[in-house]
């Protein structure tokens, strides 16, 4: 049991309750913002130190259930500060990262019979398929009469490889609008100009999203507006 959860315990005696609050107080947070919010509690509140303490001439629960929860709120707003503001990291490519890392878009022309089905090919699609993007892109290279969908699962493959302009230069060949994967180009050229710090043409490319990925793209540009 941890010391929190052993300081929740409504079983404990005032004595416990005090030993473990001293211990938690001592162990998990650092004196000098111990200091601060002492300082802070006694000029804005007129809570002192010496306002109540112990026969051992320790400050009183009441004090450092006060001082605890000055600290306890200022993590709290530090933790929030790290996961939906970037923190320390950056917000816009934590998040960019995630939907690049979420899973592999799955490359299903082999099994559409709208191609030709060749060793080749299939050996790129198998790989890409399972991750190995390197091996995939050997196999794509050395195709002849590329198809459209060759082109774009070459340039998925660049993308997941993190050879982010070669993957835009794969999807800006493509200019078919009738292209079936269409909207998945540029959602993927969207991530692709993120993470090559080219935000406007981002903000471009996800604001013409009609009918794919609408939320999280809203959210992208959210972030890139910032």
């Amino acid at each position: 049991m941890t010391l929190f959860k052993k300081f929740a315990d409504s079983e404990l005696s005032p004595e416990e309750e005090e030993r473990y609050l001293n211990k938690i107080h001592e162990k998990h947070y650092d004196k000098n913002l111990s200091s601060k919010y002492s300082k802070l509690l006694e000029e804005e509140h007129g809570v002192m130190r010496g306002a109540g303490v112990t026969n051992t001439g320790k400050p009183t629960s009441k004090y450092r259930r006060l001082l605890f929860g000055s600290i306890l709120a200022v993590a709290a707003c530090g933790l929030f500060a790290f996961y939906f503001l970037g923190g320390i990291g950056n917000g816009l490519i934590n998040q960019t990262d995630r939907y690049l890392t979420a899973s592999v878009y799955q490359n299903q022309e082999s099994l559409r019979g709208d191609i030709r089905s060749d060793a080749l090919r299939n050996e790129a699609v198998l790989a890409y398929n399972s991750g190995e993007m390197s091996k995939a892109l050997e196999n794509y290279k050395l195709l002849e009469n590329k198809t459209e969908s060759d082109f774009f699962f070459e340039g998925m493959a660049y993308m997941y490889n993190n050879e982010f302009k070669k993957a835009i230069a794969n999807f800006e060949g493509i200019t078919n609008d009738a292209f079936k994967y269409k909207e998945e180009i540029k959602w993927f050229k969207a991530l692709c100009y993120i993470k090559s710090d080219q935000k406007e043409s981002a903000i471009s490319e996800l604001k013409s999203l009609k009918s794919w990925k609408q939320e999280e793209a809203a959210s992208l540009i959210e972030l890139l507006n910032k």
